[in-house]
């Protein structure tokens, strides 16, 4: 049997490029190579890089650096696969750049990941200790895996029987989805991506990103993105289902809808291959043959039920969420990346309906000021901006608002920070990410002549990110002494450790849950970790789930009675990556909550 070829893959950037990792990893474990975590120890090391603005172009290239100088662990140097947003906006340029690299990889090319593999495996084979820069051209057919090289085991044994939390499998690929038949967009059915079987990846979380689109047709006057991804294209409503559905399977308990322009998805009809339109490209070679998307104004509010979702199947946003809601009642859906325009009265009202769709609105606005907007290539205002989300919190009275704001765009003057400042103090949103302006040499904004020194943009953008988080910290203290629900996402040195509906992973801050230890004056009176009889604080908790654990509720076990006395019944609580726990809040730090187990 050959022994499968050792991989590490180090992901850059947003979460965009984490579900391309995901799917680049379940192909490669699928077609019979060992993933490893630590690179030194690896044959190929994978770096899927962003390069969005230059300070992420630069890390992208410092990791690169870093691989090719790393002392490797094993007798033969790995071999480096530069993949993602890089190659994508840099084009050709960079095998010259960097010669340390063997093989270069667009987002469109990524489904070729294991071509470009094996292709690599062949020539080591060929001429052991040869180095050179293979082309995509010259990699192997693809074939069919060696079933002796599988490696990894699937999921765990669900105790519905194999399904996971409410899977359906009338989104399955067995019903309908025709293996491999949305690759031919780049916006795959996941067939192509291992998911005709079981989760095999052993990296497991109880979230996932599942993209709905790539690419943007909007002409933001300081963004890249149209370079590197390409026109605006939606994924079909049959590969988002069976992708949801095979996630939920492995376990999967919150589905995060993403792409550049969530906001705008509809059936796609153009069934044109973007694969084609984004292969070799180079800086500044930007398809127009797609004008920018029409800027729709929000529809008068009504009080009419969100309509069912079309028996044709979802035709926008809403109705795409609706299906997945309806179909997946014990998951969490959450969309990321909402466009203003994309927040309409339909899409609120289906959120506002359903328990499970998080009552939770990431709107990235980037400025206030309407004439910076419109040099921006964007559109609104301080009063739109503010009529949006005083909408949103009239239909959805709990929803958690985020949105990024620039500061220093070229031309800022004192009236326009003044605005954006004067609308952050009025919109009290819950989370602010603020960035600097990053003038990008192949956009229009960083070829202005009018721009702003480092220093002043990094000065106002310290003051934008001083006031929000005043604002933000504030709104978290305000929940305190509110019990809300939250996922149980993991542990740390601090505890166990979760997510609420208001929070999205790495960004929001977490939830510490925290459970009283016997002889306390608490209404949940003691804890019982069931692997550690002894243990009675969360600190044994570290590293060690899924535990049961055994509380007692009611009166206090006075010092020196048994437990289990005729003090208070127990209730045996397991607890596991995915679990949902209501938890009372009793302090904030930042933005991060402290709770208490409620029974």
């Amino acid at each position: 049997m050959q022994a499968a070829n050792k991989v590490a893959l180090v992901t850059l950037g947003c979460a965009k490029n984490e579900a391309d990792s995901r799917h680049m990893r379940e192909s490669i474990i699928a077609s019979g190579y060992e993933l490893v975590d630590k690179p030194d120890c690896a044959d190929f090391i994978i770096i899927n890089t962003c390069a969005f603005i230059q300070e992420a172009t630069e890390e992208s290239l410092e990791v690169i650096l870093s691989m090719a100088e790393m002392v490797p662990a094993r007798a033969r140097r790995p071999q480096l696969l530069v993949v993602g947003c890089l190659p994508a906006r840099y084009g050709a340029s960079l095998k010259g750049e960097l010669p340390e690299v063997a093989l270069f990889l667009t987002p469109a090319e990524e489904g070729d990941i294991v071509d470009g593999l094996r292709s690599l495996a062949s020539a080591n084979a060929e001429s052991a200790g040869e180095e050179g820069v293979r082309s995509l051209a010259s990699a192997n057919a693809e074939s069919e895996p060696d079933p002796e090289l599988y490696c990894g085991p699937g999921p765990e044994p669900k105790p519905d029987g194999g399904q996971g939390p409410g899977a359906d499998p009338k989104f399955g690929l067995e019903q309908g989805t025709e293996p491999g038949s949305g690759r031919e967009n780049g916006l795959g059915s996941g067939s192509e991506y291992g998911m005709q079987g079981e989760q095999k990846d052993t990296a497991f979380q109880p979230w996932a990103y599942v993209k709905i689109s790539d690419g943007c047709s909007r002409r933001c006057s300081y963004c890249t993105i149209p370079q590197i991804r390409g026109p605006y294209q939606s994924r079909p409503f049959t590969a988002i289902a069976a992708e949801v559905s095979w996630l939920i399977a492995g376990g999967v308990w919150e589905i995060i809808l993403i792409g550049q322009d969530t906001g705008i998805w509809s059936e796609p009809r153009d069934r044109r291959p973007i694969r084609a339109v984004q292969a070799n490209r180079v800086a500044g070679n930007v398809p127009t043959d797609q004008p920018p998307q029409p800027i729709a104004q929000p529809t008068a509010p009504t009080d009419q039920p969100p309509q069912p979702v079309h028996s044709a199947g979802p035709k926008n946003l809403a109705q795409l969420l609706e299906a997945l809601a309806q179909t997946y009642p014990a998951v969490w859906f959450r969309v990321l990346y909402l466009q203003p325009q994309g927040v309409s009265d339909e899409l609120l009202a289906v959120m506002a309906a359903h328990d499970n769709i998080c009552d939770y609105l990431d709107i990235p606005l980037q400025h206030a000021d309407a004439r910076i907007l419109r040099e921006m290539g964007r559109s609104g205002s301080a009063a739109e901006h503010l009529a949006l989300i005083a909408r949103a919190r009239q239909q959805i009275p709990d929803v958690s608002v985020r949105t990024t704001l620039m500061a220093g765009f070229p031309g800022e003057d004192a009236k326009a920070v003044k605005t954006l400042e004067r609308f952050v103090r009025e919109a009290h949103c819950d989370y602010v990410g603020v960035f600097v302006f990053s003038p990008e040499p192949d956009t229009i904004a960083g070829q202005r002549t009018d721009q702003l020194s480092q220093r002043c943009r990094q000065t106002r953008a310290q003051r934008l990110r001083d006031l929000a988080d005043s604002i933000s910290v504030q709104r978290m203290a305000d929940k305190v002494g509110q019990v809300i629900e939250v996922m149980v996402c993991g542990v740390d040195e601090d505890g166990m450790f979760g997510r609420s509906q208001a929070q999205a992973p790495d960004v929001d801050g977490v939830v510490y849950i925290n459970w009283p230890v016997k002889n306390t004056q608490s209404p949940v009176s003691a804890a019982l970790l069931a692997p550690f009889p002894e243990a009675t604080t969360a600190d044994t908790l570290v590293g060690n789930l899924p535990v049961d654990i055994t509380v007692s509720s009611g009166a206090e076990h006075p010092a020196g009675t048994e437990r289990g006395s005729r003090f208070a019944p127990t209730t045996r609580i397991p607890i596991d990556l995915g679990s949902r726990l209501n938890v009372r809040i009793y302090a904030s730090a930042g933005y991060d909550l402290f709770g208490e187990l409620m029974v």
